[in-house]
């Protein structure tokens, strides 16, 4: 393998969806960058229906950690309260360090 072929496996370039830079971005955009988020939350504030794949994509190159799992009471169809486990989301350090930008 040649110095190039081995730096360019080393630079690995990551190229987001447009949903994984808003989801990037908006964890980004707090100042504790330690902040833990719920994915179905997410739904809510970002209006992606489909967060999972995208923060799952996110987990796969490295950029958000699943860091726990968090029980709320919810309302089912039949009007009961039940408690439901959602999983929680962190940034990573290379998530933290990603640069936003139209180019990735």
């Amino acid at each position: 393998m040649t110095n190039e072929e081995n730096s360019n496996l080393k630079e690995e370039k990551i190229v987001l969806t447009p949903n994984g830079m808003k989801v990037l971005e908006y964890f980004q955009s707090f100042e504790d960058s330690n902040i833990q988020i719920v994915g179905k939350d997410l739904i809510d504030i970002l209006n992606i229906k489909g967060i999972y794949p995208v923060l799952n994509s996110l987990k796969m190159k490295g950029l958000v950690n699943e860091v726990a799992s968090t029980e709320r009471s919810f309302v089912n169809n039949k009007g009961v309260t039940q408690l439901k486990e959602y999983k929680t989301y962190s940034l990573t350090q290379k998530g933290k360090d990603f640069p936003i930008s139209p180019k990735n």
